[in-house]
């Protein structure tokens, strides 16, 4: 949970740093020429032994740490930022109140200086942290000095009071200054967002009348096509729709939702296979059994433009032969890792480092907002990403995301009672004969059936035994106007104690469907899942 907020604290600073141009190492190179150029003199006017010496040696070593930006280890570079700040905090006011009070100065070296300070700080602030950084600069050094020299108030002469409300009207003029320019540029920057959004939302309006005729086709007309790829269809549409949405902030709104991160890696991993099939690439998976109990809280929709985008990235990248996209997916601590490693080209560190700031991209046509975005996405929830890459032999990105406890509706075996009947209730016959594969080291001791339809399940339940049943519905049945929720509600009608009811579904992301297994205490089996989910023999007592 700390982690979380500090994460989030440092994407804010950056993004507060990022939109105000901060130059971090032209700064900080400026602030080691002043202060070795202090060194030729320092010693002949000063004792070594001094506070204010090492305050100097301080200074020398916070920018030199902030220049060599580029050779920060890649593990602690978000941390760049908070340093920054701190080190900004330190030249600036802070260091320069401890010299105040404990060194009696001309008074009018002392409005010299002081207005020096606040140019520096309009210099590399905006408005806002200039405030904060002012006020906590002279506060820190006011306490810092009263703990190391016991002395309360600045030591100047009292007859100094016209020069002293000088420089402060200066302080004052400055920061009003500076402050309205700073609303201008605010004032600018919402303008330009409100232009983007207006545009966003006409984009979206004139989409969804073509993307509704595509959307009542898929689900009524293309009956003709294959389940498997009238749900890959169907999923494409559903992405065009989430896009949409997304570009229009006052359409639906997307909610998160306790999502199994397998089930929605394999259906972008489908989606791209489809789209990619005319290059001459392989897209390989590593997702163990284990990991399909992986569970996070988050936006579907947004989650899937993130990868999707990535492997977009990994197959740009690619030479025209032998490309290869790898991915895999594990757990690290409360971490749900997806990796997505290509054999392309690969990135130079010097662009590495830039990729993930707003609008800076490598491609002709890209807007540089891809990957910033997924970042952004990705802290928002508490988590992260990042990237290795070796130029000549590929790239690898991590995406990070906080895992939760899964669902009620979830199970990691399937388990059929011994000497009892399971009855595969789907309008697809290959879906049936995969069921029938899952199930042939059991036969001898479960009597299989399949019903195609409501009619062929009603008369199934007309004839029910004794025996403990376990029924597998699907949800869609093309052409007719129920769905595996309205034959579940018929089932439990007839169902029996020891009886288990499952819903078979690709849908198993969609929160209605979720609220009605969770109110009628049914188990949902993903369908990427269904095919793996370990299956095993029960004793009858146990029910």
């Amino acid at each position: 949970m700390l982690k979380a907020k500090f994460d989030r604290f440092l994407a804010k600073l950056t993004e507060h740093a990022e939109s105000v141009d901060t130059p971090f190492v032209l700064f900080s190179i400026y602030q080691i020429a002043i202060y070795i150029g202090n060194f030729f003199w320092w010693p002949l006017v000063e004792n070594r032994s001094d506070p204010a010496f090492y305050y100097h040696i301080m200074t020398i070593i916070l920018a030199t740490i902030l220049a060599l930006k580029e050779y920060w280890p890649k593990k602690i570079s978000k941390y760049y930022v908070l340093c920054w700040y701190v080190a900004v905090l330190w030249w600036v006011p802070l260091k320069n109140i401890i010299f105040s009070l404990s060194i009696p100065i001309d008074i009018n070296i002392f409005i010299l200086n002081w207005l020096m300070i606040l140019l520096i700080m309009i210099f590399v602030l905006d408005w806002l942290a200039f405030i904060i950084i002012l006020i906590s600069g002279i506060f820190l050094g006011y306490i810092i000095h009263k703990i190391f020299y016991g002395v309360t108030v600045f030591p100047l002469p009292k007859d100094n009071s016209a020069e002293i409300l000088f420089c402060f009207f200066w302080i004052l003029l400055m920061a009003i200054l500076f402050s309205r320019n700073s609303y201008r540029a605010r004032k600018n920057k919402l303008r330009q967002q409100q232009e983007i959004a207006n545009i966003s939302a006409q984009v979206a309006h004139d989409i969804r009348s073509p993307l509704a005729a595509l959307q009542i086709l898929t689900e009524q007309q293309l009956l003709e096509l294959p389940e498997s790829k009238r749900i890959l269809l169907r999923d494409a549409v559903h992405q065009i729709r989430d896009i949409t949405n997304n570009l229009d902030k006052n359409s639906i709104k997307n909610e998160k939702t306790i999502t199994q991160v397998a089930v929605l890696l394999e259906h972008v991993l489908s989606e791209r296979r489809a789209a990619f099939a005319d290059k001459p690439l392989v897209i390989k998976e590593t997702i163990p059994l284990k990991s399909y109990g992986y569970f996070a809280n988050l936006i579907p929709s947004e989650i899937k433009r993130v990868i999707t985008n990535i492997i977009n990235n990994a197959v740009e990248a690619m030479s025209a032969h032998d490309g290869m996209v790898n991915i895999s997916l594990k757990k690290l601590g409360d971490q749900i890792v997806i990796e997505i490693a290509d054999n392309g080209l690969g990135i130079s560190k010097a662009t590495l480092d830039a990729l993930f700031k707003r609008g800076f991209t490598t491609k002709k046509t890209g807007s540089g907002l891809g990957l910033f975005h997924a970042k952004e996405t990705l802290i928002k929830l508490g988590g992260n990403i990042e990237m290795t890459s070796e130029v000549g032999k590929g790239t690898t990105v991590s995406l990070f995301i906080p895992t939760c406890e899964a669902p009620e509706w979830f199970i990691d075996t399937l388990e059929i009672p011994n000497h009892s009947i399971l009855i595969c209730v789907d309008d697809s016959v290959s879906i049936w004969n995969a069921w029938q594969e899952r199930f042939k080291s059991i036969t001898h001791e479960v009597d299989l059936r399949y019903c195609a339809n409501k009619e062929e399940l009603l008369a199934e339940l007309r004839e029910q035994g004794a025996q403990p049943y376990t029924y597998l519905i699907d949800y869609e049945f093309s052409g007719k106007l129920y769905t595996g929720l309205d034959l579940i509600k018929l089932v439990l009608k007839f169902k029996k104690t020891e009886d288990q009811v499952y819903l078979v579904t690709s849908r198993s992301g969609e929160n209605h469907i979720y609220q009605f297994c969770w109110e009628n205490s049914i188990h949902m089996i993903p369908k990427f899942f269904a095919l793996k989910i370990p299956v095993g023999l029960v004793n009858l007592n146990k029910y």
